[in-house]
């Protein structure tokens, strides 16, 4: 992690010298927005309008026009709310925070039919999303590139992928073994086909596959509508639909048919989706890693939470300090909790169930508690704690018991109670 960070940094050094040189030859460039380097220097073109109500759409129209090099400057989102208002407020990188991961929750869920989910939720493109989505091949591009920013700057997102599909992403070519992570059902058939003893005839096998031309949902909705998807036959081999399926083949078979499943019916989609990652994100980069690691380095790891790591780097407002009692009550309780409890709590503040790779040191932003309310006032200690997810800023008010502090805080994060942005 720490050498992909060290080449990261090392191209945007690089970027930096570029731009002050550019500068230096009279243009308008300043360190604080690179995107001025590209923006001509506009001070109205430094922001990203977003209808909340149109998210994805808004997206893909502004952010896709920029290109790969200006992804990789600062950018900065102005929110319309539903009423067409500009909402207020300063995007000084928590409202970036907090697009990034509504874009790519909308994006790469399977509603959007550019992407399917096995049975363990992890997530890959969608082979029949040419048939489904008007311009797949423009959207996942874009997907890809905002995948590869969240990467770029360092952002953990709660993203499951496929461990076939990060094999991918590291540029290997998937076979029989990675089919578990695409449809265990399909491979346990497979291995059984495999040592099938009775007679091949019997199971009218040809070296063909079937097709659905339809996302999963439409699949079910078709099936309880009685009305069978629209399905087409693919052959795995020349002149496979004239082939059946024998004792001294099946091996073939298999094997044709997992290359089928997850490279041939699925490259097109994959290829589309990490033509626009690469564009942000050097192959060699992702290549370090195995399928393990590099779903760490975008969502973060599993294990449990360092606390004291955690209480280390974090500041403090509103009246709070680090030796405030309602901060020491805060802190013994989050350590009462189970490791899934502490996760949630982690969550509930920023969005992310996992701890920065290298530590709480690299949160960005650092979380910060506030004061929610007064010591004074009776009324706050019935205020349930909130949390600001795009600035990492939990709100907690004055609670003065241990007991109420751990049940107030259990009741909020295992119920999401109340985003706000302040």
């Amino acid at each position: 992690v720490m050498l992909f960070q060290a080449v990261v940094s090392e191209e945007k050094e690089a970027a930096a010298a570029a731009a002050a040189a550019a500068a230096g030859a009279g243009g308008m460039f300043t360190f604080d927005d690179p995107m001025s380097m590209f923006m001509g220097g506009a001070q109205e073109n430094r922001f990203v309008t977003i209808r909340r109500d149109q998210l994805l759409e808004d997206s893909f129209s502004q952010l896709n026009a920029l290109g790969p090099e200006r992804l990789k400057g600062r950018l900065r989102i102005a929110y319309v709310n539903e009423a067409g208002l500009a909402e207020a407020g300063i995007d000084g990188g928590g409202l970036f925070k907090d697009f990034m991961e509504e874009l790519l929750r909308q994006g790469f869920s399977p509603q959007s039919n550019l992407f399917c989910e096995n049975p363990q939720r992890q997530l890959y493109p969608n082979p029949a999303a040419y048939q489904l989505v008007a311009d797949a091949a423009g959207q996942l591009r874009f997907l890809g590139h905002m995948l590869g920013k969240s990467l770029y700057e360092g952002m953990l997102l709660e993203l499951p992928l496929a461990a076939f599909f990060l094999k991918k992403m590291r540029g290997g070519v998937c076979d029989i073994n990675d089919m578990p992570s695409l449809d265990p059902e399909v491979y346990r058939h497979l291995a059984q086909l495999k040592h099938y003893s009775g007679d091949f005839a019997d199971l009218s096998l040809t070296f063909t596959a079937t097709v659905v031309d339809a996302s999963p949902e439409q699949q079910q909705q078709q099936a309880s509508a009685a009305a069978p998807p629209r399905t087409r036959e693919v052959e795995l081999k020349p002149g496979g639909r004239d082939i059946a399926v024998r004792a001294d083949n099946v091996v073939e078979y298999v094997h044709r048919l997992a290359d089928f499943r997850l490279n041939r019916q699925m490259d097109r989609a994959a290829n589309a989706f990490l033509a626009g990652f690469f564009e942000l994100i050097r192959p060699r980069w992702v290549r370090m890693f195995n399928e393990a690691e590099l779903q760490m380095l975008i969502s973060g790891s599993e294990e449990g939470i360092d606390v004291d790591d955690l209480v280390a780097h974090v500041n403090y407002a509103g009246g709070y300090h680090e030796e405030h009692p309602v901060i020491t009550t805060l802190w013994d309780a989050v350590r009462t909790f189970s490791p899934q409890q502490q996760r949630q709590f982690l969550k509930f503040v920023t969005s992310c169930s996992r701890a920065p790779l290298l530590g709480f040191k690299y949160l960005e932003p650092q979380l910060c508690i506030q004061m929610s309310g007064s010591v004074l006032s009776p009324d706050s200690r019935e205020r349930l704690p909130t949390a600001a997810t795009c600035m990492n800023l939990l709100k907690l008010p004055p609670y003065r018991h241990a007991d109420e502090m751990r049940s107030k805080l259990l009741y909020a994060i295992t119920a999401g109670a109340g985003f706000e942005l302040s």
